[in-house]
């Protein structure tokens, strides 16, 4: 399946750049898959409608529609006869912020990107994904399959994001935002039974391939925007595997602080090298440790220079910049808040309980 070339774009707005990076995302010919009976994408309305049907594969149809204002949702139902396997041989790079995708039937397996094997193990789940996803393979089983998908932009999101006042919604999307732009998220929970229902109402609007009218591009975007509110009402559960995860990707940050603490580690730097998200590296290491990545490292300098000092073989201001203060007065400072006095209070080769 190849999508026409209409030459190129510009001045996207992020709706259609996130159909664009969709129709690059789904256009593919895996082995076994024949071309469609019909493929119909209109890059103008952000709609596209695509059916086949084979008599040794089984039939089905993709459709999904977008809107300028970075929101899309789309649809696949299919009856299989057979497996459809894909291979991410060139390197996708579709990346919402947050893509829901309703699984109402159907058995999906997929592989990411260090191997780790996943399915779909029951109807009516919701998967959640955020970010460029580092996967191998996905294969749709022989099954009758019926999935909806609302898909939010970067910069849908983050105008969402921007109106909210502080609190558990704000850092929600906050958490999502920052998936998008670095590491990435993937989340398997049960689908409530009030979202499964606008879905599949979902659903039947997307399934119809003629041109949209302006009545159905509408309850289209209403029954997605609606679907989106729902969910981030929803509770945020971490699994079994996330939190094995999150406590790796934990250990992993107090491997790279005990050897760097002398480096200026930000918590960004940190998230991407354990492949974690920010908000979830700071919740998870502070459910563990009882403290934050940056009282961590700085706890740490600290507890190192006070055992530089006891020892007197280097000068204050040595010590200092080996454990990462450029400046001697932040140095002083920062060891008498954390110790109860000065490093020029501490008496060499000697323990605080013998001055």
């Amino acid at each position: 399946m190849t999508a026409p070339d209409h030459g190129p774009q510009t001045a996207l707005s992020s709706g259609r750049k996130l159909f664009n990076s969709f129709i690059r995302h789904v256009t593919w010919n895996p082995e076994g898959l024949p071309a469609p009976d019909s493929f119909r994408l209109d890059r103008g309305s952000c709609h596209l409608a695509t059916h086949f049907d084979s008599r040794g594969l089984g039939k089905g149809d993709l459709n999904a529609q977008a809107f300028d204002n970075g929101l899309m949702a789309s649809m696949l139902a299919a009856d299989l006869h057979q497996p459809v396997t894909r291979l991410n041989t060139r390197g996708d790079t579709f990346a919402p912020a947050v893509s829901l995708q309703m699984m109402m039937g159907g058995r999906i397996e997929w592989v990411d990107g260090r191997g780790q094997s996943h399915q779909s193990h029951r109807h009516h789940e919701l998967w959640t994904f955020s970010g460029l996803q580092h996967w191998q393979r996905s294969s749709m089983l022989p099954s009758l399959l019926s999935q909806t998908h609302v898909t939010a932009s970067v910069e849908l999101l983050a105008r969402w994001q921007e109106d909210l006042p502080d609190g558990e919604g704000r850092r929600r999307l906050q958490h999502y935002l920052d998936s998008a732009r670095a590491a990435s998220h993937y989340h398997a929970q049960n689908l409530p039974a009030a979202m499964g229902g606008i879905a599949l109402r979902l659903q039947a609007l997307l399934q119809d391939r003629t041109p949209p009218t302006l009545a159905r591009r509408l309850q289209i975007e209403g029954l997605a925007t609606t679907l989106l509110g729902l969910w981030l009402e929803m509770p945020e559960q971490a699994t079994a595997g996330s939190r094995h995860r999150w406590q790796r990707a934990v250990s992993d940050t107090l491997d790279i602080i005990h050897a760097e603490y002398a480096r200026n580690l930000s918590i960004g730097d940190l998230a991407r090298r354990v492949g974690l998200n920010e908000c979830y590296l700071k919740r998870a290491f502070r459910e563990r440790t009882g403290m934050g990545i940056a009282a961590c490292v700085r706890q740490l300098r600290l507890n190192t220079a006070l055992a530089l000092v006891e020892e007197g073989r280097e000068p204050i201001h040595a010590i200092a910049r080996h454990v990462g203060y450029t400046n001697p007065s932040h140095f002083a400072r920062a060891f008498q808040e954390q110790h109860g006095f000065l490093p020029s209070e501490v008496h060499p080769d000697r323990s605080r309980e013998d001055t």
